[in-house]
């Protein structure tokens, strides 16, 4: 019956929105010819420009519409006295958005900087099994992770009812809407608690995650047509630990589709990655004002966002929340990092066959 109404529900929210390797050995990339790093930064250039096509579309003077320069990441103190090494130290967003025209180049550049040893040896070492993309017609995440150069394979949620259709893998991306069989709920609660790394995109909150991995965070949203405006809003990394925020601005802007499903935290281990003080107080009626959060399963990770990975516009060239510092835009500079990360992460082969059942 639950199965019959996610269906439901997503039918009307599209109407609103007109060889394998072995995987249970973390990644190993070979360690580059370059010079000396830190913090994923080659010392000899500090700063790498651009793609000199970068252009502005939209006003007269947008911050995108010069050719924008990679900033070296910055030491911060975050609330609660976290520090923060290989983030990009912002001031909060104010005004006008920034927003720009990018190309593949714009992504390979950030991965080039923030991970040079993945960027150099992906394509060689890597399966493409070992990156799924569980694909919804909603969001694209194939397209960004090829612009990103993260080999990966993107299948139909069905298909994530089949035999050991994960067996090599080590992270799961599942697109908005995220509709996916009960079985394949189960498929990938297993996956997790087995050490895999999951990322879900908005809506795949209530279609997806909060039942496959339940008690930890949860949909607000009881009506489909619950619009927010198609808006960019101000954002800021909260606390969390050091690698998903590398050379992340601390504070920029990040885009909301057309529908809003807030995110309620019902077990203290879901940790807010990124809030809005907008979002919260025009958004969230749980009061928590959260874009991005992350927690751990089994011997696993989480991360669910508030948004997409693809550019969330009318132009798959346009950015609407781009930060110039990063030269994409923040929320998709969080979610490589979190993939980079769960590559480095191993599964216990053992585990992955039906372990956790229960609800």
């Amino acid at each position: 019956m639950k199965q019959s109404m996610s269906v439901l529900r997503s039918l009307l929210l599209s109407f609103i929105i007109t060889g394998f390797a072995d995987a249970s050995v973390a990644q190993d990339f070979p360690e580059p010819q370059i010079p000396s790093v830190d913090n994923g930064t080659p010392k000899a250039s500090p700063s790498e420009k651009l793609n000199s096509n970068t252009a502005s579309l939209g006003a007269a003077s947008p911050v995108g519409s010069q050719s924008a320069e990679l900033t070296t990441p910055s030491k911060k103190t975050l609330q609660g006295g976290l520090s923060v090494t290989g983030i990009i130290e912002t001031a909060p967003v104010t005004g006008n958005r920034s927003f720009s025209a990018v190309t593949e180049k714009n992504f390979s550049n950030w991965m080039g900087a923030s991970h040079p040893k993945f960027a150099m040896f992906a394509e060689k070492t890597m399966n493409q099994s070992q990156v799924m993309v569980i694909s919804g017609w909603l969001d694209n995440s194939a397209k960004i992770l090829r612009y990103f150069g993260i080999p990966h394979t993107s299948i139909s949620p069905d298909m994530l009812t089949r035999p050991d259709i994960l067996k090599y893998s080590q992270v799961v991306m599942v697109d908005c809407p995220g509709i996916i069989p009960l079985a394949g709920q189960d498929v990938l609660r297993d996956f997790v608690n087995s050490g895999g790394s999951i990322v879900t995109t908005h809506l795949a909150l209530g279609n997806c995650l909060e039942d496959s991995i339940p008690n930890f965070i949860e949909s607000t949203s009881t009506d489909v047509h619950n619009v927010s405006r198609r808006e960019v809003i101000g954002a800021r990394i909260d606390q969390v630990s050091e690698p998903l925020v590398k050379r992340v601005v601390s504070n920029g802007y990040w885009r909301l589709p057309s529908i809003n499903e807030p995110v309620k935290i019902v077990n203290p281990k879901a940790q807010i990655l990124v809030s809005s003080e907008n979002y919260k107080s025009q958004y969230d009626p749980s009061g928590e004002g959260a874009l991005a959060i992350t927690f751990p399963y089994g011997d696993g990770y989480v991360l669910h966002v508030i948004g997409h990975l693809f550019n969330d516009s009318s132009s798959e060239h346009s950015l609407e929340d781009f930060s110039p510092e990063m030269g994409i835009s923040m929320r998709q500079g969080i979610i490589a990092n979190f993939v980079i990360e769960g590559l480095k992460q191993k599964r216990s082969n053992a585990r992955v066959q039906g372990t956790s059942k229960s609800r």
